[in-house]
């Protein structure tokens, strides 16, 4: 067997600035001011701005200092959480930061304050009290679980990545209750149907709807677990759909993706992207992923994205048709630059043993939970 392994170890980016204030409430609004985490600090401090009541909204922005300092995805029960770094050339004293919500009726925009002190930028919380400070959460395939109607599977490829994070965790001595795993529930269904959705991305399908809410079950869990402990650290785990859904939380969350997360696994990304050469005329050519080759991906190529200040890790055994390594345009055509090779070999996986299945395998998950490990727990 062969296993294509795309690793990108990327450099730091500058951290945005979260300075804010206060302005009252008019009567009409039922929504709250975001809470802050710390309210004050000294340049270089990571703050985090929170709230639950914002439902009606898809997104929540902060400006301060005369420019736009972060954007995210507001859930649809309400949840939101923006992450920030005082910058380093901060005036000293208190400001304010206004938040801009984007909303289907009217609303209001709220002020923050906070305050600057003067002094060296404090060194990272590496514990909490009130929850764990480094956390993996994994992305199930298609048809599997955790979902409403069934269990996670002990051997599937992020459970077993989840079990070999842990199992690093002891090996390292982390001290206990200062890490989790949590294998998130979102819903799936077969991989039959849902290849008929893939290539029609122009329309709402239930898999992009799945794709949507996982999207939304991984921002909250995030948001849930800052709560807890404002300092935390992820790492995050997708296989399959699972990938496509980290892929689409990075295309809507990116700078809260570089404030918080440490490191990523995919297993068999639908948005797989690997050029491998020319031919004879100069065209490009490649290998992708079956969301991507039916319009759906919304990044690169190149992909994953480049420039982030964590690391990723994506692999695909070679003749695995959702990622499509080793699938080329050679093959006859379906669905326009779909090859029939690649879009039969995805219907036969639904029934028949095939690479896409063989991550939790043949060593892949256990490489994965190492390459998260190493980089969750590093200083």
């Amino acid at each position: 067997m062969s296993l294509m392994v795309s690793v990108r170890r990327v450099a730091a980016v500058v951290g945005c600035v979260l300075l804010l204030s206060a302005q009252a409430l008019p009567a009409s609004a039922a929504e709250s001011s975001p809470t802050l985490s710390p309210t004050q600090g000294t340049p270089g401090t990571a703050v985090t701005a929170s709230a639950s009541d914002w439902p009606g909204c898809t997104s929540m922005s902060v400006s301060g200092w005369g420019s736009l300092l972060a954007t995210t995805g507001i859930t649809p029960s309400g949840v939101f959480a923006l992450h920030f770094n005082v910058p380093a050339n901060a005036p000293i004293g208190t400001t304010q930061l206004q938040f801009s919500p984007t909303c289907t009726h009217s609303t209001w925009m709220p002020f923050v304050p906070f305050t600057v002190v003067s002094g060296p930028p404090s060194p990272p919380s590496r514990g909490c009290v009130g929850g764990p400070s480094h956390i993996l959460l994994g992305l199930h395939g298609m048809n599997e679980g955790p979902s409403s109607t069934k269990g996670a599977d002990p051997k599937s490829a992020v459970e077993t990545t989840g079990a070999e994070f842990k199992k690093k965790a002891e090996a390292t001595a982390q001290p206990v209750g200062s890490y989790d795993f949590k294998d998130l529930p979102y819903p799936t269904y077969g991989i039959s149907n849902a290849l008929y959705d893939i290539f029609n991305p122009s329309r709402t399908t239930k898999i992009t709807t799945d794709v949507a809410t996982g999207v939304n079950v991984l921002e909250a869990a995030i948001h849930d677990y800052l709560v807890l402990c404002p300092s935390a650290t992820f790492a995050l785990v997708g296989y399959s759909e699972g990938a496509w859904v980290i892929d689409g939380w990075l295309h809507s969350h990116q700078s809260e993706a570089v404030s918080i997360v440490k490191a990523i696994e995919l297993y068999g990304d639908p948005w797989w992207y690997r050029a491998y050469g020319h031919d004879s005329g100069g065209k490009v050519l490649e290998y992708q992923g079956l969301v991507r080759l039916g319009g759906g991906a919304t990044e690169g190529p190149p992909w994953p994205i480049q420039n982030t200040k964590y690391d990723v890790q994506s692999l695909c055994y070679s003749n695995d048709p959702v990622c499509g390594e080793g699938f080329t345009e050679s093959n006859v055509p379906y669905f326009g630059q779909v090859p029939l090779a690649q879009r039969n070999a995805a219907l036969n996986c639904a029934v028949f043993d095939c690479p896409h299945k063989w991550y939790a395998l043949y060593g892949a998950t256990t490489q994965g939970g190492d390459f998260l490990a190493s980089r969750a727990f590093a200083p």
